[in-house]
């Protein structure tokens, strides 16, 4: 979204108190809450989609029309489309991606990213993973992108294991 892309270029400057003043980030912040008010159609990553949300320092965002989940500003995990007809979960694996790969529904993530150990998992597959095994993918995608303020939060509070899991 172009208005996203404007705020986020310089969160200070003269420009982005224009853009506050102008009524276009109220515009840009209703849009994004109504985008964020829908759930993911299949149940898989809608689970995903919820548990991503619990994790300290997590936001939700919708760069390209996708929905992923950033913490520290770095995304944690694409989860596509909402209106996708082949839903698709990606996250970067450095531990288990080699286990992930070889299922049939996993794939290394195009753009490069694969080779960073990015690995994306298309739901609805035969041989899609179960949940628990999902989100504990999503946990290790969570530690390899969050900094060492987020991941202390997390380590901190026993209470977090228990949100995570909806």
């Amino acid at each position: 979204m172009f208005v996203d892309r404007m705020r986020g270029c310089c969160p200070r400057s003269a420009n982005n108190r224009e853009l506050r003043h102008s009524g276009l980030e109220s515009l840009r912040r209703t849009l994004l809450r109504s985008q964020a008010m829908t759930e993911p159609a299949h149940p898989l990553v809608a689970a995903v989609a919820r548990s991503a949300a619990a994790y300290p320092g997590a936001l939700e965002a919708f760069p390209w029309g996708e929905r992923v989940a950033k913490v520290g500003g770095r995304v944690f995990v694409f989860l596509g489309s909402d209106t996708a007809d082949d839903p698709s979960i990606t996250l970067k694996l450095p531990e288990s991606g080699h286990y992930a790969l070889s299922l049939e529904c996993c794939t290394p993530t195009g753009y490069g990213l694969g080779k960073a150990g990015w690995v994306t998992i298309q739901v609805g597959r035969p041989s899609t993973p179960e949940r628990d095994l999902l989100l504990e993918w999503l946990d290790e995608s969570y530690r390899s992108r969050a900094g060492s303020r987020h991941l202390a939060m997390l380590d901190a509070d026993p209470s977090q294991a228990q949100q995570k899991r909806p």
